[in-house]
């Protein structure tokens, strides 16, 4: 079980089925998985999942899924307009250091800062769930640290967080 306002790590090698068990618990697996909000069962259609899973969670995969055909600037603000967190645009690239890229294009970023630009789409869209897929294996340390501090920080204000790693580091940072 996964709680508010503390960081889940789930640790295993390459291989164990950690990315697939966040699939399904973001509730993108073609399965059928019986799931709990709350502590109360969902009984949800697949229109419904979609529509729990827009409202909830936030998944940041390895692949970054970032809009291709606009800006940073626009992928993020795609994710501010649909939630009513008080955080501008500006201020989110800040804390991912990357506010010289807002006029960047997606595939004009390196892989590490794709991935910190697809955490900034989360923190954007302030959904109570947070899915972290390795989302510190494109990066540095100190990226490294500044993306453990933004979960936490998410963590703190409320928010479920889980993270899936092969790094024993990240996992020792996890509640």
């Amino acid at each position: 079980q996964a709680y508010n306002g503390q960081i889940t790590g789930i640790y295993g090698e390459s291989g164990t089925g950690k990315s697939s068990l966040l699939y399904i618990l973001g509730m993108l697996s073609n399965q059928q998985h019986e799931y709990y909000y709350n502590n109360q069962k969902l009984v949800l259609n697949d229109k419904e999942k979609a529509e729990f899973r827009n409202q909830h969670i936030s998944v940041i995969t390895q692949s970054s899924q970032l809009i291709e055909t606009i800006s940073v600037e626009k992928n993020i603000e795609f994710y501010l307009k649909q939630s009513n967190i008080n955080y501008t645009i500006n201020e989110l690239l800040e804390m991912i250091h990357l506010k010289d890229k807002i006029n960047a294009m997606p595939s004009s970023l390196s892989g590490g800062e794709r991935q910190r630009v697809a955490i900034a789409c989360a923190i954007a869209k302030d959904s109570d769930i947070i899915l972290a897929d390795e989302p510190t294996s494109a990066l540095d340390q100190d990226n490294k640290d500044m993306v453990m501090e933004l979960l936490r920080k998410c963590a703190l204000q409320g928010k479920t967080v889980i993270i899936v790693s092969h790094e024993k580091r990240v996992i020792e940072e996890c509640d």
